[in-house]
């Protein structure tokens, strides 16, 4: 032998299997750390697109309240006038005869298809 023992021969190998199992297990690290990071940017790109997709949907559903809410005042302004009319033909039929008020239901049913042709046209 050139000057070493076995002893030392052994202990050097045991010495360079320890460094490349360290090696080995940075190099692990280092991968599984890419793969989290690479896995992190995916969530976030999703999270992204999901924040989008909510503040779109908020702008929609205000714009659908607003429309709702212009079509209740409408509504409320119709019912006011229907029940005003109303009104008015109960006093006309109260004070006619059978005849007339059969004439008074033709017309107002007639007054009633326009008013309702001329609403959703």
């Amino acid at each position: 032998m050139v000057g070493k023992t076995a002893e030392e021969l052994a202990r050097e190998s045991h010495d360079l299997s320890n460094e490349n199992y360290m090696k080995s297990q940075q190099e692990l690290q280092r991968l599984e750390k890419t793969e989290q990071d690479a896995g992190l940017d995916r969530v976030i790109k999703i999270v992204d697109e999901i924040k989008t997709t909510a503040v779109n949907i908020n702008e929609e559903v205000q714009l659908q309240d607003g429309m709702t809410a212009a079509v209740d005042r409408d509504m409320s302004g119709v019912q006011h006038k229907l029940a005003g009319l109303n009104q008015k033909v109960q006093t006309l039929l109260d004070n006619s005869s059978d005849k007339t008020k059969i004439i008074i239901i033709i017309v107002l049913m007639v007054i009633l298809v326009l008013m309702i042709f001329i609403l959703f046209s």
